[in-house]
């Protein structure tokens, strides 16, 4: 192809008269809306622009948003990678997204740590507890010795976790899960808040 052959004849835009492109034909009485484009004496209607402009979005997923009930645990740390797998069957269907999962309690955590060796949730929970002992004088003594340090212990940890979504799973890494931290003594059941979003 000739250098400007791709290229409207700006000479005859004005003039009313067929202009001819390679690539386009159309006569500019019928299309009042031109831009210009690469250079002066290049014109496109808008009618075929846009299909250049406009191209075809990929295809998204409603927000996704559920809560689900844990049965009361013992005090330590938990894995409930499974558990928030099963509430939310459409993950599969997700190329790229988000989760999003929220504790909705005051002396519970989440976090995501090693999920092969069984002494990795032990080794978290008396560490831990070296940090924030029940024999430390807090105030907040009301609701038994183990409630406040298991405040400071959420508080440490945290109350979310946002995790991406890939090729209809996780993107964890080979050795993680997601854990629930639970640190009260004798705690009742615990709720999750997980929202998805992908396309």
């Amino acid at each position: 192809m000739a250098d400007g052959e791709d290229y409207a004849d700006c000479c005859n835009a004005e003039s009313g008269h067929r202009l001819s492109t390679s690539l386009l034909d159309f006569s500019p009485n019928t299309q009042q809306d031109w831009k210009y484009l690469q250079r002066g004496c290049s014109f496109i209607s808008s009618e075929h622009s846009s299909l250049t402009s406009n191209p075809p979005q990929p295809k998204t997923m409603p927000w996704i948003q559920r809560t689900i009930k844990l049965p009361p645990l013992p005090r330590g740390f938990h894995l409930v990678t499974h558990e928030v797998l099963a509430a939310l069957p459409e993950i599969d269907q997700i190329t790229t997204g988000l989760l999003h999962i929220f504790i909705q309690h005051t002396s519970a955590s989440l976090s995501i740590n090693e999920n092969a060796d069984p002494d990795v949730p032990l080794d978290l929970e008396s560490s831990l507890s070296a940090i924030a002992p029940e024999d430390f004088p807090h105030r907040h003594t009301c609701e038994g010795p183990d409630d406040m340090p298991a405040h400071v212990k959420s508080s440490l940890l945290g109350c979310s976790l946002s995790i991406p979504l890939c090729n209809g799973s996780l993107a964890l890494g080979t050795w993680q899960g997601i854990y629930l931290g639970e640190h009260r003594n004798h705690a009742g059941s615990r709720r999750l808040v997980i929202t998805v979003y992908g396309e």
